[in-house]
């Protein structure tokens, strides 16, 4: 297991607040992170650490349509669980 600092940055509030989960892998944390987005429509975006390491950034719809910006870097894009699944052989 491997401990995780999700910063949650929700509409409406200035300042993320702090979740610290342990999960079996990055990519249970990416799909734990993607839940609570569909679960809760307040949040924006969860940033998801490991250690010193950012793993990657997770945004809702209404975030990436605000964007200016198309694509960036350590956005976890729509399908990239789909491509990571397939490639470790788990559908």
């Amino acid at each position: 297991m491997k401990t995780y600092r999700m910063f949650v940055h929700e509409r409406g509030s200035s300042q993320p607040f702090e979740l610290i989960a342990q999960m079996k892998s990055d990519l249970r944390a990416v799909e734990f992170a993607r839940q609570r987005i569909v679960a809760f429509p307040r949040i924006l975006a969860i940033e998801i650490w490991s250690g010193e390491s950012r793993v990657c950034r997770v945004q809702s719809r209404a975030a990436e349509a605000a964007a200016s910006v198309g694509v960036e870097l350590g956005v976890v894009a729509k399908d990239a669980l789909l491509v990571e699944r397939n490639a470790t052989g788990r559908a």
